[in-house]
C-alpha cells in the first residue's frame, strides 16, 4: 500500500506549449550518508536520470492532477483534470487500463492489494484494477482533498476535505461507519504504526491516536495552509504555504518535526519553495522535494543536507502537479499541467517494486482469420442457414444464382409479410461447469475466464467462408476458439526445447545485509505484511527454514512440540519448542533466528554422520533438505518418547508421547527374497516419510502424481543385502509395501542432477502463468489424492483430483497442505529452497489475524512472506522450482487426532530448580524465593556478557574495503538480573536475584573477549570456576518464565543481549536506556559516558560487570523519570549531546587522564 501517493493544485494552470524534447539538465551532488544501509539495494553512482515522458494517446490533452506506483504489482496510476484513472505497465509505460471515475479532476490515488481508491472533489469511489466498481462514497457539501487507509487489511478509509469533518468509510460494506470531528479542513495524511497525521488549511498539522482518533499532539508547521506531508519512522516532513505582504506563496521552508520527542527539528530550505516531499523508501531519513517549476532534490531530514542529487525536470513553461516516488525508491513520476507524464530512474533496468506480486491480467492476442479472395465473379449474399417453407422452391446452389430453367433461386426477402415475423436471437446456453464458478459482485455475475477454451468476452461463433476458385461456398461448419486455433496457429514448442527460465524474484535467496550498525539493524518489514513470524537465513545450516515453517504450521504438532519440556540439554525437541514460542509471540513483527536451535543439532551425532551440517558439506541444499526431512520426523519422535518430561505424571495428562508417531508414522514391510536359494525373509520397519519412486527415463512422459504414489507405495527392486540361508551377500528381489497409511503422509523427492530425474521433472513441468490463471491447466501436483488398498489383493489403488471440495469418504482422502520446493538460481550455486504452506483457520486465528483467509497459500521464502495462489504452490518448472517435500493430510484430521490442549509447561519451579555444575554457594546474588517471586508488570535490571565462537566472515573488495558476509557469533556467558521495584525494601530495591555463568566448552570459545565482558577463562569451566556456573537451557528457562510472566526488563543495549541469547521479548515489555538517552540520526551514547556525566559515577574502569552495569541502567532510568516529571529531558539530552561531541565521548575519569 502506498498512503503518499500525492497531487499539488497549483494557483492557476500554465500556458499550453508545444510538445517538448526528452531533454533535462542535471547535476550530480555527493551521496547520502546513510545510502550504505542497504546493501542489497544502491543507488546508481550517477544519479536519477530522465527514462521518458509519455502523455496517453488518442485523448485530448489536460493535466495530470494525482499519480501513485502502485504497492504490489509493477503499475503506474494517473489521474486527470477531466476524471480519467489510467495505468501503465513497468517498464515500457504500455497503457493497461482506463476509465472515468469523475468528472472532475482525481485528486487523489490509493492502489490496493485488491483494486484502486480514486478520489475527487465530491466522491471516492473504488474499483478492481479492471475497472469494476466496488463501492463508492459522496459527502454533501465537502470539496474532498486527501485520504488513506485506516487498518492493514485496506478495508477501512480515512477521507477528508474543505469541511470540518473527517469521514470513516468502510469499503467492503459501503457505509461511512464514524464521523470525526476536525477544527479546520483537512488536505493531506499520512500514518505510522503509533499515530497518524492530518494538515489543515490553517497550517497546523495534527497527530491523532489511530484508535480513538483523539488528538494526541499538534505542531504549527505553515502560516496558510499545509500542501503535502509524509511521514516515516519517528520522522515527519511537511510543505506549504507562506504568508508574505498579504498574499499566499509557497513556503519556501519544510518543516522537520520529530514525533516520538514531539519537538520541532531544523527546517530544510527550498528556496524556490516545495510542493511535494517524499521519503525515500530504502533510507531512513533521506527524503525527495520538489517543485513546481520542476526542480528536485534529495535532502537530508537529521543534517539538514540539501542538493545531495539536483535534478531539473523540463517541463517546457508547464507547472509541474503532481509527483510520487516508487516503493523500490528506483523511480520517480511527474505530472504537469499539459498532460505529459515525466518518469526519472537511478537505473536503466528500474522497478516500481522489489517484490511485485506479478498477478495481472493481459487481453489474449486474437488470431487473424483467414482471408477471403473476391473476384468478379464472388456473390455477396451470404448462405442461409434457415430452413425455407415448403411452399418456396429451394434449389441446392448459391441463392440468388440462376436456377434451371434460368431463374434466380428464391431468397428470404422473398417472403411476404405474413411469412416472418421478427424474434431475437437466443442466448447461447452456459456451460455448467462455468457456472459452478459463478460469483456475485454487486448485481454482475463474473465468471473468471479460462484461457484455451474462448477468446476474452467471445462466444462460438460461425467462421467466415472460404470460397474456392469456382466461386463455390462450402457447408458453413461452427467452430470453437479453441479447435481455430489449432488449425491456424502452430502448437507450442516442446518443453524441451523452450527458453530456460529463471526463478522469479519472490523466490530466490534474499540476502541479510549490514548496515552501519551491523546486522541487528536490518530492516525486515518490507519483506513481510502478513501476521506470520519468518526466520533469519544469516546462521549456518539455516537450510532447514523450510522445514521448520512446514512443521510449525500442521497445528497438532506446533501445540505437542510446545507443550515439550525436559531436562536435556541438547533436546532438539526442547529446543523446536523454544523457536515455535518466539514464532508465536513475534507474530510477524520480526524474523525469527534458530540460533539456539541450530547449535543443538551441531550437538546431535547422527546429524553429523548424515552430513547435515552445512559447514562439513558442500552437497546442494535441496539435498539437503531431503535429508533432513528424513531425519527430522524420526529423531523428533524418538525425543518425545524417551526423554523425561520436567512436569510430574499427574500434570501431563494431556500429552501424548506418541502423538508424532500417531500423525505420521506407518509400517513398512520390506521382503527379500534370495536370487540364488529363493529363501525369504520378511521385517516391518515404523517409518514417518515416504521416497517417492521416479519411473524409468523412458517412461517418464506417462507417469502421473497417482501413479508414481501407487509405485511407491509398493515397490519391487533388486540390491545386494545379506542371505541368512546362504551365509554371505546376495542378489535378492525386495519388495517393499506400506501396510498402512498415516494421518499426515509426508513424501519426500529425489534430488539428483540424474539425466534420470532432469528428464522427468522436464515431462510433468505445467504452463502456469499467474498473469493468465487457468483453473483447467493440467498441473501434475494434485490438490486432493485418494489412496485405497484392496483388502482381498493387498494391492494399492491411488487416485487424484484437482477440485478440493470432493466429497467422499474423508478417512481415504488427503489434502494437500505443504510442499517444500527446490529453487535453482544462478545467483546460489548450491541452490536455495522455500515453503509453500496451506495455512489453515486456526492458525490465522492464532497469529492474531481474526480476518484472515482459512486454507489459503503462502510463500514462506525464509523471512519474506507473501499470499499465492493454489496454483502458484503446485506450479513445477524443471529449470527452477521442483518439489522438494509434499505433505499430505487426511481430511478431517482435526477429529482423528484432536489438536492438544496448550499447557505452558514453564513454571514457577524453574526459578527454584536450578542446580549449579559446581554446587558453588550463591555469593553474588541472593535467589528467589516463592513469596518473592516477581508479578506482572513488575520491573527488573538486565545486563548479559558474550564470548565469540565464531569469527566473522569478510569479502575484501578490490578497492581494499571490506564487506561482512556472515557476521561473527556470540554466546551467553553471564546473565545478571536485578530487582527494581518503588515498593520494595531500600535494602531490596536493586538486589541482584540471577547471576548466572553458563558452561561452555573451552574448545568452542575463540575469544573471551575479556575487556568488554569480565570474562575470564575458566570462568566458563565447572571444575574450575568459582561462581555459579549453570546450563545454557536452564539460565533460558528462566528469562522465559519472567517474559511470560510479564516482566519488564531495563537495560542498555537490549535489543542485542536479547537477540545473541536468542529470546523474543515484547517491545512493551523493554526498557532500553540507549533508546531513551538518544536523538535520531545521532550516535547512540554508551552506558559509561552516560553515567559519568549524569550520575557523576565511574563505571568499567578495568572491566565490565554486568551487576555493574545492569544497576546503572537501572540508575539511568530512574533519572530519566524524574527529568521527564520536572520536564527538563530534553535540554539534558541536547546538553549531553553537546558536551560528548566536545569531549570526544570519553567519560570524566578518561578524559581527565
Amino acid at each position: 500500500m502506498n498512503p503518499h501517493a500525492s497531487s499539488f493544485t497549483p494557483g492557476g494552470a500554465g500556458n499550453v506549449g508545444a510538445l517538448f524534447s526528452p531533454y533535462a539538465h542535471q547535476a550530480t551532488y555527493p551521496d547520502d550518508s546513510d545510502s550504505a544501509l542497504d546493501g542489497s539495494i544502491q543507488q546508481n553512482a550517477e544519479g536519477y536520470f530522465e527514462v521518458s515522458n509519455f502523455c496517453e494517446p488518442n485523448v485530448p490533452l489536460e493535466g495530470i492532477c494525482s499519480v501513485a506506483f502502485d504497492p504490489y504489482e509493477e503499475l503506474l496510476w494517473t489521474g486527470t483534470a477531466s476524471g480519467r484513472l489510467v495505468s501503465y505497465t513497468s517498464p515500457g509505460m504500455s497503457k493497461y487500463t482506463a476509465w472515468r471515475p469523475s468528472y472532475e479532476p482525481i485528486r487523489k490515488i490509493l492502489p490496493s492489494e485488491n483494486g484502486v481508491v480514486a478520489l475527487s472533489g465530491t466522491d471516492v469511489k473504488c474499483y478492481t484494477k479492471g475497472g469494476l466498481t466496488l463501492s463508492s462514497f459522496s459527502p454533501e457539501n465537502v470539496d474532498l482533498q486527501s485520504m488513506m487507509f485506516t487498518n492493514p487489511r485496506q478495508t477501512e478509509l480515512l477521507v477528508g476535505g474543505l469541511s470540518e469533518t473527517m469521514y470513516i468509510f468502510d469499503l467492503k460494506r459501503g457505509k461511512v461507519q464514524k464521523e470525526i470531528p476536525v477544527p479546520s479542513g483537512v488536505t493531506a495524511m499520512g500514518k505510522t504504526s503509533r499515530l497518524y497525521c492530518v494538515g489543515h488549511t490553517d497550517g497546523k498539522v495534527t497527530l491523532r491516536d489511530p484508535r480513538s482518533h483523539r488528538t494526541e499532539h499538534s505542531f504549527v508547521a505553515h502560516l496558510s495552509g499545509v500542501a503535502d506531508l509524509d511521514i516515516k519512522s519517528d520522522l515527519l516532513i511537511t510543505c506549504g504555504y507562506s504568508n508574505r505582504m498579504g498574499q499566499v506563496i509557497v513556503d519556501p521552508l519544510v518543516k522537520v518535526f520529530d514525533i516520538r520527542t514531539m519537538r520541532v527539528l531544523l527546517p530544510v530550505s527550498v528556496p524556490v519553495g516545495a510542493a511535494f516531499v517524499r521519503f525515500h523508501p530504502k533510507f531512513s531519513s533521506t527524503f525527495l522535494v520538489a517543485t513546481q517549476m520542476g526542480q528536485f532534490e534529495l535532502c537530508d531530514a537529521q543534517s539538514c543536507v540539501t542538493g545531495m542529487q539536483r535534478s531539473m525536470v523540463d517541463t517546457r513553461g508547464q507547472l509541474l502537479i503532481s509527483s510520487d516516488l516508487s516503493p523500490s525508491g528506483e523511480t520517480i513520476v511527474f505530472g504537469d499541467t499539459l498532460g505529459y507524464v515525466h518518469l526519472w530512474a537511478d537505473r536503466e533496468d528500474y522497478r516500481v517494486n522489489l517484490q511485485s506480486r506479478g498477478g495481472l491480467e493481459f487481453p489474449e492476442a486474437r488470431p487473424v482469420q483467414p482471408s477471403m479472395p473476391i473476384t468478379e465473379n464472388t456473390p455477396f449474399t451470404m448462405p442461409s442457414t434457415f430452413t425455407f417453407p415448403s411452399q418456396l422452391q429451394v434449389h441446392s446452389r448459391q441463392p440468388g444464382a440462376p436456377g434451371p430453367t434460368g431463374k434466380r433461386a428464391a431468397m428470404l426477402s422473398d417472403w411476404s409479410g405474413h411469412m416472418y415475423f421478427a424474434v431475437s436471437r437466443p442466448p447461447e446456453p452456459i456451460d455448467a461447469g462455468l457456472l459452478k464458478n459463478l460469483r456475485q459482485v454487486d448485481f454482475v455475475g463474473v465468471i473468471p475466464h479460462t484461457p484455451g477454451t474462448s477468446l476474452r468476452n467471445q462466444v462460438r461463433r460461425p467462421i467466415p467462408p472460404q470460397i474456392d476458385e469456382a466461386g463455390h461456398v462450402p457447408d458453413i461448419a461452427l467452430f470453437s476458439s479453441t479447435e481455430l486455433q489449432d488449425e491456424h496457429f502452430p502448437a507450442s514448442p516442446d518443453k524441451k526445447s523452450r527458453p530456460r527460465t529463471r526463478a522469479p524474484r519472490n523466490y530466490r535467496r534474499i540476502p541479510i545485509r549490514a548496515t552501519k550498525l551491523g546486522f541487528e539493524d536490518f530492516d525486515f518489514s518490507p519483506y513481510n505484511k502478513t501476521f506470520f513470524s519468518g526466520l533469519e537465513n544469516i546462521l549456518p545450516n539455516s537450510y532447514i527454514n523450510p522445514i521448520i515453517h512446514l512443521l510449525y504450521y500442521i497445528p497438532q504438532l506446533r501445540v505437542h512440540v510446545l507443550n515439550h519440556l525436559c531436562e536435556s540439554e541438547y533436546c532438539f525437541l526442547g529446543e523446536l519448542a523454544f523457536l515455535f514460542h518466539m514464532m508465536d509471540s513475534a507474530r510477524g513483527r520480526t524474523a525469527c533466528q534458530a540460533k539456539n536451535l541450530l547449535r543443538t543439532l551441531h550437538e546431535i551425532p547422527q546429524a553429523t554422520r548424515l552430513g547435515l551440517l552445512e559447514e562439513d558439506s558442500s552437497i546442494p541444499v535441496p539435498r539437503m533438505t531431503e535429508r533432513f526431512t528424513s531425519f527430522v520426523l524420526s529423531h523428533l519422535n524418538r525425543e518425545s518418547q524417551s526423554h523425561e518430561h520436567v512436569l510430574k505424571p499427574e500434570e501431563r495428562k494431556h500429552i501424548d508421547a506418541d502423538l508424532i508417531d500417531k500423525l505420521f508414522g506407518m509400517s513398512l514391510q520390506i521382503t527379500n527374497t534370495c536370487a540364488t536359494c529363493n529363501s525369504r525373509t520378511s521385517l516391518e520397519n515404523r517409518v514417518h516419510q515416504l521416497k517417492l519412486t521416479l519411473p524409468d527415463a523412458h517412461q517418464t512422459s506417462a507417469h502421473s502424481f497417482a501413479s508414481v504414489l501407487k509405485q511407491t507405495l509398493s515397490s519391487e527392486s533388486t540390491t545386494q543385502t545379506w542371505c541368512e540361508n546362504c551365509k554371505t551377500f546376495q542378489s535378492c528381489d525386495q519388495t517393499k509395501d506400506v501396510v498402512d497409511l498415516p494421518n499426515v503422509l509426508m513424501l519426500t523427492t529425489p534430488q539428483t542432477s540424474e539425466n534420470q530425474a532432469q528428464a522427468f521433472w522436464t515431462a510433468v513441468s505445467d504452463d502456469y502463468n499467474p498473469n493468465s490463471v487457468n483453473e483447467n491447466l493440467s498441473q501434475w501436483i494434485p490438490f486432493v489424492v485418494k489412496p485405497q488398498r484392496d483388502s482381498k489383493t493387498n494391492k494399492w489403488s491411488v487416485q487424484e483430483f484437482s477440485d478440493t471440495t470432493l466429497q467422499s469418504d474423508p478417512n481415504n482422502i488427503y489434502d494437500l497442505v505443504g510442499i517444500v520446493a527446490a529453487i535453482s538460481d544462478t545467483s546460489e550455486p548450491r541452490g536455495h529452497a522455500v515453503c509453500l504452506v496451506r495455512v489453515s483457520t486456526w492458525c490465522h486465528q492464532k497469529a492474531g489475524d481474526e480476518g484472515g483467509i482459512g486454507n489459503s497459500w503462502y510463500l514462506f521464502n525464509d523471512f519474506h512472506i507473501l499470499p499465492i495462489s493454489k496454483y502458484e504452490a503446485v506450479h513445477v518448472d524443471a529449470d527452477w522450482k521442483v518439489p522438494c517435500v509434499l505433505v499430505y493430510a487426511r481430511r478431517q484430521l482435526d477429529e482423528r487426532v484432536p489438536i492438544p490442549e496448550f499447557v505452558n509447561p514453564i513454571t514457577e519451579d524453574v526459578m527454584f530448580n536450578d542446580r549449579s555444575k559446581n554446587n558453588a554457594t550463591p555469593q553474588t546474588f541472593t535467589p528467589l524465593t516463592k513469596e518473592s517471586l516477581p508479578k506482572p508488570g513488575d520491573e527488573l535490571a538486565i545486563d548479559a556478557e558474550f564470548v565469540r565462537i565464531r569469527e566473522e566472515e569478510v569479502v575484501e573488495k578490490p578497492d581494499g574495503s571490506r564487506f561482512v558476509i556472515r557476521p561473527g557469533d556470540f554466546s551467553l556467558a553471564r546473565v545478571s538480573v536485578l530487582r527494581c521495584q518503588p515498593d520494595l525494601k531500600p535494602e531490596d530495591d536493586g538486589k541482584c536475584v540471577i547471576d548466572d555463568y553458563i558452561a561452555t566448552r573451552d574448545s568452542t570459545i575463540l575469544d573471551y573477549l575479556t575487556q568488554y565482558s569480565g570474562i575470564v577463562p575458566g570462568d566458563l569451566d565447572p571444575s574450575s570456576s568459582t561462581h555459579h556456573v549453570t546450563s545454557l537451557k536452564s539460565a533460558y528457562l528462566k528469562l522465559r518464565w519472567l517474559v511470560d510472566r510479564g516482566c519488564k526488563f531495563i537495560g542498555h543495549g537490549l535489543r542485542k543481549d536479547f537477540r545473541i541469547i536468542n529470546i523474543f521479548v515484547p517491545p512493551e515489555q523493554v526498557i532500553d536506556t540507549v533508546e531513551l538517552y538518544y536523538i535520531d540520526r545521532q550516535r547512540k551514547i554508551s552506558l559509561k559516558f552516560l553515567t559519568s556525566h549524569l550520575l557523576d559515577l565511574d563505571i568499567q574502569l578495568d572491566t565490565h560487570d554486568s551487576i555493574e552495569d545492569a544497576r546503572s541502567a537501572l540508575m539511568l532510568y530512574r533519572k530519566y523519570q524524574e527529568m521527564q516529571k520536572n520536564g527538563t529531558f530534553q535540554d539534558e539530552l541536547d546538553r549531553i549531546y553537546e558536551q560528548g561531541r566536545s569531549l570526544q565521548w570519553k567519560s570524566k575519569s578518561t578524559s581527565s587522564k
